[in-house]
C-alpha cells in the first residue's frame, strides 16, 4: 500500500493555479514585503489591482486569499483617512501668539480609491467616444463638461491616480486613451510622463517626449478609427 500511495502521488496532475489568482498572490507578497514603507499613492495602485485581478477570476476566492485582499483595502481605508484628518488637522501654534486666519488652499485630500476608479470608468468612455470621432484633444475642463459634471476639481495626484485608472485595461501594445488629455493650450500635459511610468510602459527620453506624445496621438486616430 505503502508503494501504491507514492505512485499516486507521483502521478497525480498538479493543481492548475487560475493565472489572475497567481497574480494576486504575487500582488499580496509584494505588499507583504513592503508593508509600512509604500507610500499612499503606490498602495492605491496596488489595492487597486488587486480589485481588477479580483473581477477576471475564474473560480471564487478561497477563504485565505479573500482575508488577505480585505485586509489590505481596510489598512488603504485606513491610510485615506488618516491623510483626510491629517490634511483637515488645524496647524498648531504657540500659546499667546495671534492666530493668524488660515489661507486659502489650493490642496484638498484626495478622493477614496473605489471613487476615482468610478470616476475613470466614466472618463475612459468618454475618451474612447473621442477617438473613434477624430480624436480631438481634450482639457480638463473640456473632459469634466462631457462628464456632465460628474468629475470634481480633483488635486494632482488624483489627477495622475485616475488616467492611470482609465489606461489600466490598455492593451500594451496600444496609444494609451489618456494621451488626448492635453494642457490649456492643446500640448503634452504634464500627467502623460507619469501614466506611462506607472503602467510600465518604457522611458521616453526628455527631448523626445513632445515627439513621441504627437506620433501617439495619431497613432490612437488610426487605431480607433473603424471600432
Amino acid at each position: 500500500m505503502r508503494d501504491v500511495k507514492a505512485w499516486c502521488l507521483q502521478h497525480t496532475p498538479k493543481s492548475h493555479v487560475d493565472p489572475p489568482l497567481q497574480k494576486i498572490r504575487d500582488v499580496l507578497a509584494g505588499l507583504n514585503a513592503n508593508q509600512g514603507t509604500l507610500p499612499l499613492t503606490d498602495l492605491r495602485r496596488e489595492v487597486r489591482k488587486l480589485g481588477k485581478l479580483q473581477r477576471i477570476l475564474a473560480e471564487p476566492f478561497n477563504v485565505s486569499d479573500e482575508g488577505a485582499v480585505r485586509r489590505w483595502r481596510s489598512r488603504l481605508a485606513h491610510r485615506e483617512r488618516t491623510e483626510t484628518e491629517r490634511m483637515q488637522r488645524p496647524a498648531t501654534q504657540p500659546s499667546g501668539v495671534r492666530k493668524k486666519p488660515p489661507a486659502p488652499s489650493t490642496q484638498e485630500a484626495g478622493l477614496p480609491l473605489e471613487t476615482i476608479d468610478k470616476l475613470a470608468a466614466a472618463a475612459r468612455q468618454v475618451l474612447i467616444d473621442q477617438a473613434r470621432s477624430g480624436g480631438r484633444l481634450l482639457t480638463w475642463g473640456e473632459l469634466r463638461h462631457r462628464m456632465g459634471g460628474a468629475l470634481p476639481h480633483l488635486v494632482a495626484d488624483d489627477q495622475g491616480e485616475l488616467l492611470v485608472s482609465v489606461d489600466q485595461e490598455t492593451p500594451a501594445d496600444e496609444p494609451l486613451l489618456s494621451t488626448l488629455i492635453a494642457s490649456g493650450d492643446t500640448s503634452l500635459h504634464w500627467l502623460y510622463r507619469h501614466v506611462r511610468f506607472s503602467l510600465g510602459r518604457g522611458r521616453i527620453l526628455d527631448e523626445e517626449l513632445e515627439s513621441h506624445w504627437a506620433a501617439e496621438v495619431l497613432r490612437l486616430r488610426q487605431v480607433w478609427r473603424y471600432r
